[in-house]
């Protein structure tokens, strides 16, 4: 990865939040596709582990 693109990932969660939570959960479902850690995920979107462990078996689960 380069540079320029691990600055955009770094910043985009806090883009995310200003956006509301469906991004979050959006930026969320990309970066659990991508195998992160639900921990790795809430520290990024800067919510509960809580809220990242449930987004990760939503996710499992299809979404549904």
């Amino acid at each position: 990865m380069d540079l320029a693109a691990e600055i955009q990932r770094q910043l985009l969660p806090a883009q995310s939040i200003v956006l509301g939570s469906d991004s979050v959960r959006t930026q969320a479902a990309e970066w659990l596709e991508q195998d992160l850690k639900p921990s790795e995920v809430a520290r990024r979107l800067r919510v509960s582990v809580k809220s990242a462990y449930h987004w990760h078996q939503l996710w499992r689960d299809g979404w549904s």
